[in-house]
């Protein structure tokens, strides 16, 4: 019988595995890699290796993260925890509205309650200097502005909590330091 190089490669890889038990470490990690990369070709952002074996143990997956698989849209709760003193839910939903582009359509689900939200006729002193669109690997959106009235340049963001909580908390130790 001949057979192919390919047959080969994998009949020595099973070889190894079953002849030494840290091979198979590093043939998992090296398969996990590999299908990580291939994800990244279709889109996909795989933040952990082992996220991918847990993925081919499913049969099925039911996500919700914007609530429009049940409500069919997003709502605003009536209570919102604000944790700086003099912000409201009202400042709150005109710093949102300013990280995106409040002047143009909205271009997904969450822009869509921000800018329906938000008191947009009080932005028209706020132009937009740059703008950076929601970046799925940092999970976060970006906006430099200026105040007409004060002169004030200033950024805004939205995202991720766990991003914006990362961002508060440099910026915080950045600026305790000096």
């Amino acid at each position: 019988h001949i057979t192919s190089v390919v047959e080969a490669l994998s009949f020595t890889v099973v070889l190894m595995v079953a002849s030494i038990p840290l091979a198979i470490e590093i043939v998992t990690t090296t398969t996990l890699a590999l299908g990580s990369k291939e994800l990244s070709k279709h889109g996909a952002i795989v933040t952990r290796l082992s996220a991918i074996e847990d993925m081919a143990g499913m049969a099925i997956l039911c996500s919700d993260k914007t609530g429009t698989l049940t409500l069919n849209k997003m709502e605003l709760q009536p209570e919102c925890p604000v944790y700086c003193k003099d912000e409201t839910q009202y400042s709150l939903l005109r710093y949102a509205a300013m990280a995106t582009k409040w002047k143009e359509p909205p271009k997904d689900a969450l822009d869509t309650l921000t800018l329906g939200a938000a008191d947009l006729k009080s932005l028209d002193t706020i132009d937009q200097l740059q703008h950076m669109p929601f970046d799925p690997v940092i999970k976060r959106t970006e906006s430099t502005l200026r105040d007409r009235l004060t002169g004030q340049v200033f950024k805004t963001t939205k995202g991720a909590p766990h991003v914006i909580i990362r961002l508060i908390s440099s910026s915080y130790h950045t600026h305790s330091n000096h």
